[in-house]
């Protein structure tokens, strides 16, 4: 639930006027330091009505298969799947940006959202390697220093790269 309401926070800062469900959820929950499930009834229905006051509204979420829960662990799918149902609910006043390594719906536990389109990115492991070594020779400290390691920080960069 963090990540919607950072979305609520940042379009609430720049909206014309306080949503009540943000008002009343400010009130009601000040002191509760854990989100119940019922909570998220009230945050998508604060995300509507703050998305309201908006001609067009832009969501930038990055790494989605990253995203990580207010306990820690990972979102679960069915939580990813209700945050883009709620974003793409919203039809002509948002936009919508999501990346992910792993670019497959049903991967990501978000089974079939067809109004979604997907492109896949791939990174060449030559771009990696050369990105890696330009940013060492371009710096002094990791000149002197990172050289030496720069294989081993080629490869755990490709395995990262890889999502292992």
């Amino acid at each position: 639930m963090r990540l919607v309401s950072t979305l609520i926070y940042q379009l609430a800062r720049q909206a014309r006027e306080i949503s009540p469900t943000l008002l009343k959820m400010y009130n009601t929950h000040t002191s509760r330091k854990t989100p119940t499930a019922s909570m998220w009834e009230e945050y998508n229905q604060c995300l509507h009505e703050v998305v309201q006051q908006f001609s067009k509204v832009y969501f930038i979420i990055d790494a989605l298969d990253e995203c990580r829960a207010d306990d820690g662990i990972n979102l679960q799918k069915s939580t990813r799947l209700k945050l883009l149902q709620t974003l793409t609910s919203f039809k002509s006043s948002a936009r919508i940006l999501v990346t992910s390594r792993d670019v497959s719906t049903n991967r990501l536990g978000l089974g079939d959202l067809s109004s979604i389109e997907s492109l896949e990115i791939l990174t060449s492991e030559s771009d990696i390697k050369a990105y890696i070594h330009a940013r060492i020779q371009s710096n002094e400290w990791l000149t002197s220093y990172a050289a030496q390691y720069e294989k081993d920080i080629q490869e755990r960069s490709l395995e990262k790269a890889k999502g292992k």
